[in-house]
């Protein structure tokens, strides 16, 4: 037998139980009809029978082949398969029916934005974003927390939904949610009175958690005066500038200069080390930091 007889017949034993309902046989005709491949061997890719075999896949409940069609669809495929939204939102919300996380986020996603001409409906984004949250996604969590934060739409703010949410994304490890329930309680908002406490304890795992900047910044703020029932501290709050610093933040590296500078509460003056941060500060761009530390070397005859 040729190999391309031996090719044939491969195909043909696939077809057969294909057409006897199995999806696996379906999605394995699919692909090598899509990549042109039957085991080792090339052969001449054929898009539109791919496509065939795919949505057969997929309307038997194969999840793989309803994620591709949501893909083909979205973005569309080798001039062969046109961007077609209405398709995609179709096998998204096939797949999502069938559990699939992703496809719900996309759906939400889709319904909130207006993708591709498709309507917004903000309930149905909603609709599919608490579908994933209640399967622990996170980011759908966030969503949900931003929509009830802001509104969108006729859908009106709800802050007590959205700290619900917050809470929730924050908890599940959303670095962007512990900052967003830290600011809030720092600034308190429509029925949500200021909590400092609880803002500190946002802000300190927004910082130490997600690595976000603001959040350090916030707290070196907080501590360096003291705010509601948290006492000023000025360790606290140099410390906090020079995490800040450390990731390049400029008025971070210069506030820590300035601190240790002057010295202030129950930071002792340490010149070392306003010095490199001066210097740091300097580097990165700032003319007060540069002028600062000019006028240290000047007052000391050139050597610090």
């Amino acid at each position: 037998m040729s190999s391309e007889d031996e090719i044939e017949d491969i195909i043909r034993r696939h077809e057969q139980v294909a057409e006897s309902g199995d999806t696996d046989a379906m999605y394995k005709l699919a692909t090598i009809y899509d990549k042109g491949i039957v085991g080792t061997t090339s052969i001449q890719p054929d898009l539109k029978q791919a496509m065939q075999w795919y949505e057969r896949a997929a309307c038997g409940g194969k999840m793989e082949a309803m994620l591709y069609l949501c893909a083909a669809y979205e973005r569309g495929k080798s001039g062969i398969v046109p961007v077609d939204m209405i398709q995609a939102t179709h096998w998204y919300e096939q797949a999502a029916n069938h559990g699939n996380i992703a496809a719900m986020i996309n759906l939400g996603t889709i319904y909130l934005t207006g993708k591709g001409g498709i309507n917004i409906d903000v309930q149905k984004a909603m609709h599919w974003f608490e579908s994933a949250a209640e399967k622990g996604n996170g980011n759908a969590m966030f969503n949900l927390a931003v929509i009830n934060h802001r509104g969108r739409g006729d859908f009106k703010p709800n802050m007590e939904r959205a700290v619900y949410w917050y809470e929730r994304a924050a908890t599940s490890g959303i670095a962007k949610a512990m900052y967003n329930l830290a600011y809030i309680y720092d600034n308190g908002e429509v029925g949500i009175p200021s909590d400092v406490e609880k803002a500190v304890q946002w802000y300190e795992r927004a910082a130490t958690e997600g690595g976000m900047v603001e959040a350090m910044e916030n707290l070196a703020v907080i501590y360096s005066d003291g705010q509601g029932s948290v006492a000023a501290d000025k360790q606290k709050s140099v410390y906090w500038y020079e995490q800040a610093g450390k990731k390049g933040r400029a008025e971070a590296m210069f506030h820590a200069a300035s601190m240790y500078d002057s010295g202030s509460g129950n930071l002792p003056a340490d010149i070392e080390k306003a010095i490199y941060w001066y210097e740091q500060a300097a580097q990165s761009g700032m003319p007060q930091a540069a002028f600062n530390l000019g006028m240290y070397i000047q007052e000391n005859d050139g050597v610090y």
